[in-house]
């Protein structure tokens, strides 16, 4: 069963202040959207991490 997530808005407004990114539950929540977007295949199952 697939993971419902919302969409990755997180950095999509300027902010007034950059912090250190931290993974917290912000970035959780969107992160299944976040590496769908970033690796090209890897809801595919064509992406294939290094050993």
């Amino acid at each position: 069963m697939a993971m419902q997530s919302d969409r990755d808005r997180l950095y999509a407004e300027p902010l007034e202040r950059v912090s250190d990114f931290v993974f917290d539950a912000k970035v959780a929540e969107v992160f299944p959207d976040m590496i769908n977007r970033s690796v090209p295949g890897y809801g595919t199952g064509a992406y294939r991490p290094l050993r």
